[in-house]
């Protein structure tokens, strides 16, 4: 799974200033949290893969995975809500989440994150 292009949409609103309160406070936060659940589900759903010797490790890091994430790339910001592209953002990461695993580890974009992006590009 190509966990950096998954992650996209979040990075875009953390550079934008846009990422919701930790405490899973208002939609976008609780879409990123289900996204990153989902995401770890596809990653148990391969676990099948991975070489007995491995699976602890593999398991320790899903573990912490979506904490990790919402500190790394979800910081405090009570105002993102206000911003422009908020639904927009809103929108990809709840397409995404809606995604099948088989969907997510291919790679692709949906037209909710497209739209996202173009609009994003154009308020820079």
């Amino acid at each position: 799974m190509n966990a950096s292009r998954l992650l996209a949409p979040l990075l875009l609103l953390a550079t934008l200033g846009l990422a919701p309160a930790p405490a899973l406070a208002d939609p976008l936060a609780e879409a990123a949290h289900d996204f990153c659940l989902k995401m770890q589900g596809c990653a148990r759903q391969r676990m099948g893969e991975v070489p007995p010797e491995s699976r602890a490790m593999v398991e320790q890091s899903l573990a912490g995975m979506c904490t990790q994430m919402r500190s790394q790339y979800l910081p405090d910001d009570a105002n993102g809500q206000q911003h422009p592209l908020y639904p927009d953002a809103l929108a990809c990461v709840q397409s995404m989440q809606a995604q099948s695993c088989a969907a997510l580890e291919a790679g692709g974009t949906t037209p909710a994150c497209a739209r996202y992006e173009e609009r994003s590009n154009t308020l820079r």
